[in-house]
This record gives structure tokens, C-alpha cells and sequence, in this order.
């Protein structure tokens, strides 16, 4: 099976907790009660919804990232790569 969303990836067991949106970077879920798991499409490894039915972003695009050390490095690396071309 195959996923729409580049940064989605098919897995037999999607994990419903913590949600994979970009506000659980910065907020504790207690997931001890959590709901058995189902077949579906997932964030690949290092990406976040924005919202919960939006498609995947790498982390250093959420919001609760922007002051995260390597997200302001990765943004200046890039603004570096823009103004040299």
C-alpha cells in the first residue's frame, strides 16, 4: 500500500499516542490507555502534522520548533545557500 504525502509512510501499526501533530513536540501524553492500533498511513520519522488532517512537515517547520538550535542553523544554511546562488 502506498500513501499520498511524501513524508507519509504505510505501517500495519499506526500509534494513535502521542498524536502526530506538531503540538505534541512540546506537550506530555500520558498514553497508557491507548487505543489498539490500526493499519494505516504515518509520518515518517522526524515529521509532524501541523494539524491533525494536514500532510507531514519536517519538524523544523512546526511552530513549537522555530527557536530549536538546529532548526535556526538549518534556516540560516539556507538563507546562506539562497543569497550565494
Amino acid at each position: 500500500k502506498t500513501c499520498d504525502d511524501p513524508n507519509e509512510e504505510y505501517v500495519d501499526c499506526k500509534q494513535t499516542c502521542p498524536p502526530e501533530t506538531c503540538f505534541s513536540i512540546s506537550r506530555f501524553y500520558d498514553c497508557t490507555d491507548e487505543p489498539p492500533c490500526e493499519p494505516g498511513c504515518a509520518c515518517k520519522g522526524g515529521h509532524y502534522r501541523k494539524e491533525w488532517n494536514t500532510t507531514c512537515v519536517a519538524s523544523c517547520e512546526c511552530p513549537q520548533m522555530y527557536y530549536a538550535s538546529h532548526c535556526i542553523k538549518r534556516r540560516d544554511d539556507l538563507k546562506k545557500n539562497d543569497t550565494e546562488e
